[in-house]
């Protein structure tokens, strides 16, 4: 009887597993095969998806909303002005909808219209979820800002407003402003362009070629690495630079986009303080924009990106007119470039 014993307890254990599974099954109004509930077997099935459908968070509901997203009307307005604000006209202007989800093929659509007397230039009728506009003339280049980004190119979100709560699409009244700046007359221009060079931290100057001969940019960075106020890599510390011409002047530059020297307003030398207790330090300084005004009488641009501290270098994009006109506009298949 005792050998009989294993086999009777795995098959009550077998039965109370069925007892409890029927038991379930009953209570969700799901049917094993369809005959005990008396229920079809998909209808059952239907009305848990159904409830499941409706509950918050169910991942059908998201799915859906994401995919309306690529739906959503757009109607648009926007002006293209000039540098000095004044309106263009007969600017092409092209538009980018995101209209079709993963878009990796280049399937979404593509619009076309050009800026009215006024600069002014809308387009309706068309959805997506958000809007690539694009603003081009011939004679005119793009105008950056400060940061250096485009002014001529934007995106504007229109699903998914939760994420971007503060966007407020443009309107008949307050349209998008784009701008362009007129293209000057190009010369030929020495140019040197980000080139990267090793920076010391001692004050040691580095010296860098605007044209080919003599290096004539000469750069003097001190940092007190020593003295962070804090701990750790990332505690800001005092540094500084130094700029200044072989035998020539400089000045900073505010515009971004200049193109054209002034005749009036350089220094000897230009030097930058970086305070580690300024609320705005950084260890990274980029689009830091100079004038020179060379022995010779001749002009040029000169920007940088300084790194102090985590990377110790310095990248220099230079033009340089040897004609000694101001204007440093660049024309790519003019331009000579040198080590």
């Amino acid at each position: 009887m005792r050998r009989y014993i294993p086999h009777i307890l795995f098959l009550t254990v077998f039965a109370l597993l069925v007892i409890l599974i029927v038991g379930a099954s009953k209570r969700h109004g799901l049917s094993l095969g369809g005959a005990e509930t008396g229920q079809k077997p998909d209808q059952g099935e239907r009305s848990v998806l159904t409830e499941r459908q409706r509950s918050p968070g169910h991942r059908v509901g998201p799915r859906k909303r994401f995919i309306d997203g690529f739906k959503t009307p757009i109607e648009f307005w926007g002006k293209v002005e000039d540098q000095e604000g004044n309106p263009v006209g007969g600017a092409r202007i092209t538009f980018r909808p995101v209209d079709v989800p993963w878009d990796l093929d280049g399937r979404s659509s593509v619009f076309t219209r050009y800026s009215d007397s006024q600069g002014l230039f809308a387009i309706s009728g068309i959805r997506g979820s958000s809007l690539g506009v694009l603003v081009e003339k011939d004679g005119f280049v793009p105008k950056m800002d400060k940061s250096g980004e485009s002014l001529s190119r934007r995106r504007f979100h229109y699903s998914f407003s939760d994420a971007m709560p503060r966007f407020q699409p443009p309107s008949k009244d307050q349209p998008a402003v784009f701008v362009l700046r007129k293209k000057l007359e190009a010369s030929m221009l020495y140019t040197n362009t980000r080139r990267r060079y090793p920076l010391t931290t001692d004050g040691a100057p580095i010296r860098i070629k605007l044209r080919p001969g003599e290096p004539e940019f000469i750069l003097n960075c001190w940092a007190d690495l020593e003295g962070r106020y804090g701990q750790g890599r990332n505690a800001p510390f005092d540094w500084s630079f130094k700029a200044r011409i072989l035998n020539g002047r400089l000045q900073k530059a505010s515009d971004p986009n200049g193109v054209e020297a002034p005749d009036f307003g350089y220094k000897e030398e230009i030097f930058v303080k970086f305070s580690g207790l300024s609320e705005d330090w950084t260890w990274a300084k980029s689009g830091l924009g100079f004038w020179a005004y060379l022995s010779d009488g001749s002009y040029a641009r000169i920007n940088i990106d300084i790194r102090v501290g985590r990377q110790n270098l310095v990248s220099v994009n230079s033009r340089h007119n040897p004609t000694g006109s101001p204007v440093l506009e660049c024309d790519p298949e003019s331009e000579i470039s040198f080590r």
